[in-house]
């Protein structure tokens, strides 16, 4: 059986001029240095282009200042892709093309949220290779977690409540950092959240 952090693929979207005023971010992150960002997706693709992956490189599109966030589109684990429906609804649009890449370039298994009250951001979901933990909050609610746990059936499925923290996405404090190593971010929020994910 293939490690769950053996990756074929890796899609990247290029960083729209709109991204530095129109983008998704607390108001209190200040402004957005575009050439900087661009300058860091540029060190992002050169390392991805350096590791064992098929590169896929998608054109930004200046409608969808957060094209770039491409996580937020899909979860895929294993071989099966399930498309999101973003808490944000400015962001819907930005799924299209990741189905369509998903579908006909990989030609993985698309699933799609069946409810049409869910929402469900991909950075809301993390997969630790063995269980998936999906941080209920500002951009994905109960519905959006269920529709994770029907399209995972095989894994189990475990809801975090961070409505009261400040993270927008689960994965903004937490994510996976190899086999069983779980990069926490600092701060009296993640030290909640982490409390509570170890007592249940």
């Amino acid at each position: 059986m293939a490690s769950p952090f053996h990756f074929n693929y890796a899609i990247i979207c290029r960083i729209p001029q709109s991204f530095a005023a129109r983008s998704i971010r607390p108001k209190d992150c200040g402004e957005v240095d575009i050439e900087k960002a661009r300058e860091e997706y540029e060190t992002i693709r050169e390392v991805l282009k350096n590791c064992d992956v098929n590169l896929i490189e998608l054109q930004e599109d200046e409608n969808y200042p957060d094209c770039c966030f491409v996580e937020d589109c899909a979860v895929v684990i294993g071989g099966t892709a399930l498309i999101t429906r973003p808490g944000d609804s400015t962001r819907q649009g930005e799924v299209g093309e990741i189905r369509r890449v998903l579908k006909q370039d990989m030609r993985l298994i698309v699933k799609e949220v069946g409810d049409a009250k869910a929402t469900l951001d991909g950075g809301d979901v993390l997969f630790t290779g063995k269980e998936i933990f999906v941080g209920v909050g500002k951009r994905t609610n109960s519905q959006g977690a269920k529709a994770v746990a029907d399209a995972f059936s095989d894994h189990v499925v475990s809801l975090l409540d961070i409505k009261g923290s400040e993270l927008e996405h689960l994965k903004d404090g937490f994510s996976m950092a190899g086999r069983e190593i779980m990069a926490v971010a600092p701060g009296t929020d993640c030290t909640l959240i982490l409390k509570v994910w170890v007592d249940q």
